[in-house]
């Protein structure tokens, strides 16, 4: 019965994990194809998004057609992605764009989030209660 429970766990928690994954990469390309739409300028989007909530939670990095940086909110700023728009690494979810800023000409644009995990971490722990008193019921 222990057995049975864990493996059914293990996979509810992988499934919870990749749940988790996606809707972060969906709000970040939300979030991104906004930003994108509505900003023309290097400087507006400075104006724009420091200080704001998004800016602590949200990373940003535009990169001119030389792959010289710009503008970078990100600690150390990941490569661009011409493969994919939207994906997951290392604990982070991207998205790649490239558009045309008036002041710049066109750019890349590295948009980044850290997935936090912490409602898989309260399932973890409600799960190991769970069923380690359904083995010592037993």
């Amino acid at each position: 019965m222990v057995v049975l429970a864990s493996i059914i766990s293990y996979f509810y928690i992988l499934e919870s994990i990749s749940n988790l994954k996606s809707q972060e990469e969906h709000r970040l390309s939300c979030y991104a194809n906004f930003e994108i739409q509505r900003i023309k300028t290097i400087e507006e989007l400075q104006k724009n998004i420091f200080g704001t909530l998004e800016s602590f939670t949200n990373k940003i990095a535009i990169i001119d057609e030389n792959n010289r940086l710009l503008y970078s909110t990100f600690e150390e700023t990941p490569m661009f992605n011409h493969e994919k728009k939207t994906y997951y690494k290392d604990g982070k979810v991207y998205f790649n764009a490239i558009t045309h800023f008036e002041d710049a000409g066109t750019v890349k644009i590295i948009f980044g989030k850290e997935v936090d995990f912490a409602t898989i971490n309260v399932k973890i722990t409600i799960i190991i209660i769970t069923i380690d008193s359904v083995k010592n019921f037993l």
